[in-house]
């Protein structure tokens, strides 16, 4: 009887374990989908039609956008950081094609 009790707490560790890995790993994965790979996602025309609005608008349009950035970073926003890092390169292109 005693084997049997410490075989049953072994399994349901060993299940209760394998269940918070499994979260864990899951957990990793959604952060790097929504702070690495969904960003990148956003069509080119997007970020290059939001940087010609900030060209438009702004007398330093590539501070304006290191600024947005710099606001998502202080939120966390790793997915908006990566956003505004695309705007910002893009209105860097178009300064210097000009």
């Amino acid at each position: 009887m005693w084997d049997m009790s410490i075989k049953l707490l072994a399994g349901l560790i060993l299940v209760f374990c394998g269940i918070q890995l499994i979260i864990f790993v899951g957990l990793i994965a959604w952060g790097i989908w929504t702070d690495s790979i969904k960003p990148r996602l956003i069509p080119s025309e997007e970020i290059t039609r939001v940087a010609d609005e900030l060209i438009e608008h702004f007398a330093d349009p590539a501070e304006e956008a290191l600024l947005r950035q710099h606001d998502a970073w202080y939120r966390s926003d790793g997915a908006e950081q990566t956003y505004w890092r695309r705007v910002r390169k893009a209105v860097k292109r178009r300064l210097k094609a000009r």
